[in-house]
């Protein structure tokens, strides 16, 4: 679901989380590696775990992993002043 802007959620049962992004980071990959592409596509993500059995907060989901994600965009950037890209 696209809550806004860029960003978009995905909630999916019974999945395994690493996985789900491994899964992502290749397609990504894979679209970055075409012959021709003039510009590279990245994306920073924050994956939550729930737990269906307990009572599930959906807003405090969200909002850990929008921590997790900006923890990463901060980190990416960092990485990238550090490289000097």
């Amino acid at each position: 679901a696209r809550l806004g802007g860029d960003e978009f959620a995905m909630f999916i049962a019974e999945a395994d989380h690493k996985e789900i992004a491994s899964r992502i980071q290749q397609k990504l990959h894979s679209l970055n590696s075409e012959p021709g592409r003039s510009y590279q596509l990245s994306f920073s993500m924050g994956i939550v775990l729930g737990n269906s059995e307990k009572n599930l907060d959906i807003a405090a989901l969200l909002e850990s992993a929008d921590t997790l994600m900006y923890q990463q965009k901060r980190d990416k950037q960092s990485r990238s002043v550090t490289n000097g890209k």
